[in-house]
């Protein structure tokens, strides 16, 4: 089971998740996120982790290929997340160089919001609640993903509704951001990480 934190905003938060074990690390660069980060900031969040075995990925939603490539070339990111529109083209262009997420958006009933682009199991998918109260699950009794292997569970996992997700779906990942932050700041809570990853690990062990 491979953990993402998302939405990662200081490098001692980063630092932390990836002691805990997370497989990924987020940061944002979406300027109409409150989680967005400068490439000054991401830069020293990947030097915060590269003791470790965390994987930085650079979240950009409608960004041009050049636009990533110079950004990431900056700070050191390795990993890229895509949506948005001419998706295909990003995935010709980009694929030889990063790793890839792709967000699917989930409406609240669980139905995903359009349909998947042609892409082979290399790629990633996270689907993520869109609309909603902030940071609650979509209807994941009524959710079916599509046809693809290599997915994640993303938007509004928590520590305590984990079990439900992974046992109803069985992801190949989880990807987790307001679920562990602190409330009111955007900070990660350093025990909430470390419970929900420790979580995800033995519950997937437990799936086998």
């Amino acid at each position: 089971m491979k953990v993402k934190i998302c939405g990662i905003t200081h490098p001692d938060d980063a630092r932390e998740a990836a002691k805990a074990g997370a497989d990924y690390i987020g940061m944002i660069f979406a300027k109409d996120s409150r989680r967005c980060v400068s490439e000054e900031k991401a830069k020293y969040i990947v030097e915060a982790i590269q003791e470790g075995n965390s994987e930085p990925v650079g979240v950009f939603p409608e960004h041009s290929v050049e636009e990533i490539l110079a950004i990431t070339e900056t700070t050191g990111i390795t990993s890229i997340q895509l949506s948005g529109e001419d998706i295909l083209f990003k995935f010709s262009q980009l694929r030889e160089h990063f790793s890839i997420f792709y967000v699917v958006s989930v409406y609240s009933n669980g139905q995903p919001s359009a349909a998947l682009p042609p892409m082979n199991d290399a790629v990633t998918v996270v689907y993520d609640h869109i609309g909603g109260e902030r940071g609650s699950p979509f209807d994941w009794k009524a959710f079916s993903p599509f046809q693809h292997n290599n997915w994640m569970l993303g938007g509004g996992v928590n520590l305590w509704n984990i079990k439900e997700g992974i046992s109803l779906l069985n992801p190949r990942g989880i990807d987790v951001s307001s679920g562990v932050e602190c409330p009111g700041i955007l900070r990660k809570d350093i025990f909430l990480m470390q419970a929900l990853i420790n979580s995800a690990k033995e519950l997937s062990s437990s799936t086998l």
